[in-house]
């Protein structure tokens, strides 16, 4: 467990379409020893959490039914506000048309849906790699082998997903929780409960539930913030792995046991309104 540092000064702004190539290299860092992510990057074409990220923004950031939003450092004897971004939080509303959006109290949300700069240069950022095409055939055989414990491994997450939006969360206006990142660098000080408690502002003026489909790592920092945990979705990573971590990996936590991934537990997690609509 990572002791508690001194909370960071901090700022919640709005996020750019600038910011997206920072953004996308946090997300990156932050899932880079998470082994479920590890995992999933040894099927074909990998997992690349830098491009799904940055192709995520750009799609997303101009969209108005949803909301991003970043933490800056700030200089506490100027009470000026650094360049760097210590993490980010995106939500997505739903049910909620453009017009009562429009209506409903959003405090210090309007100007995020200026951008500052065109997304040109942040979709240059997207790096592709091309495959090898020198393959032999029991190395394509091996290959189509492992792809397929992999393909297992996102189809029972998709259908577990699927339960869970179908069966689980009512009909009716919420918001869900697309996005909340921490630079490795920056956890533990406060950083994502600062973004949190920005969520929930906004959810408990809008009188909204909250939901999230949360990694094994981020439970805690939600479960701090009110949510309550409503579903669970338990993997064994080995059995879908298509090889154990190696010696020199850097895993999270411990994770990394003996040589084996271990198990993860992905949680899907609620959070009700401290404040109906009405009396805001």
């Amino acid at each position: 467990m990572v002791a508690t540092q001194t909370p960071l000064p901090i700022k919640i702004m709005p996020l750019q379409y600038a910011d997206i190539p920072i953004v996308s290299r946090n997300t990156a860092s932050a899932f880079a020893v998470d082994p479920h992510t590890l995992v999933k990057q040894l099927g074909k074409g990998g997992y690349d959490m830098y491009a799904i990220s940055s192709s995520g923004f750009l799609d997303n950031l101009g969209k108005k039914n949803y909301m991003h939003f970043k933490a800056v450092s700030v200089d506490p004897t100027t009470n000026n506000t650094g360049e760097t971004i210590l993490g980010h939080i995106s939500w997505a509303f739903r049910g909620v048309s453009d017009e009562e959006l429009d209506k409903m109290p959003r405090p210090g949300l309007d100007d995020q849906l200026l951008p500052a700069t065109t997304p040109d240069a942040a979709i240059n950022t997207i790096v592709t790699t091309a495959e090898d095409e020198n393959t032999t055939a029991d190395d394509e055989e091996t290959t189509n082998k492992n792809n397929n414990k992999i393909q297992r491994l996102h189809d029972l997450e998709d259908e577990d997903m699927q339960t869970w939006m179908s069966s689980i969360i009512p009909p009716g206006s919420c918001i869900f929780v697309t996005g909340l990142i921490v630079a490795p660098g920056y956890q533990s000080r406060g950083v994502g409960s600062r973004l949190l408690q920005k969520l929930n502002e906004t959810a408990d003026a809008m009188g909204l539930c909250v939901w999230v489909h949360s990694s094994h790592q981020a439970y805690r920092a939600y479960h701090k913030a009110g949510f309550e945990v409503t579903r669970i979705l338990e993997l064994d990573l080995d059995e879908y792995a298509t090889r154990g971590p190696r010696e020199d990996e850097a895993v999270m936590g411990d994770l990394n046991l003996e040589g084996k991934w271990g198990r993860y537990i992905i949680r899907y997690l609620k959070r009700e309104p401290r404040y109906p609509a009405s009396s805001v």
